[in-house]
């Protein structure tokens, strides 16, 4: 008499089951993934423009207490301390001392990973971007475009 001896295994079916919920739980978790970086792309560009604005508001208050004065644009990557005289504020190219001072302290578009900040008046910011402008010598227009489809968050600034 032969002895067939039985062993224990998953059956072809059953394996392909468990092949079908693996499938379908990382299709989940891609789309969930993908959900979680775009909303914190958006955190982010919104947080480089409440950074700048809070910059450009002390920069500001700071030349008001002594307009013959300077101000700290932070440390480059060198070990180069930069300062920028606060009378150079007041005029049009005024604002590219704070676009100096986003790309000396390496703020980055979290869209593109290019520097974030930019100082141009004749259009509107791509996405992740932040420019800065002056209207005329009495204000500092501050504008990002955090999500596609959504409006520019803008930030006047009086530099009286």
């Amino acid at each position: 008499m032969v002895s067939i001896k039985k062993t224990k295994a998953f059956t072809l079916i059953e394996l392909l089951v468990v092949v079908a919920i693996i499938g379908i739980l990382a299709a989940v978790g891609v789309v969930a993934y993908n959900g979680y970086t775009s909303a914190a792309k958006v955190t982010a560009t919104k947080m480089n423009h409440t950074k700048v604005v809070t910059y450009v508001r002390s920069v500001i208050a700071l030349c008001k207490l002594d307009p013959s004065g300077s101000f700290d644009q932070g440390t480059a990557a060198n070990g180069v301390n930069f300062k920028a005289k606060c009378n150079k504020i007041y005029t049009a190219d005024g604002t590219q001392y704070f676009v100096q001072w986003t790309q000396i302290i390496r703020m980055t578009n979290p869209y593109n990973s290019y520097g974030c900040c930019g100082h141009a008046t004749n259009r509107d910011p791509y996405l992740g971007e932040t420019y800065i402008a002056a209207e005329g010598t009495k204000i500092i227009k501050i504008k990002t475009r955090a999500k596609k489809g959504d409006p520019l968050i803008i930030t006047s600034i009086d530099l009286i």
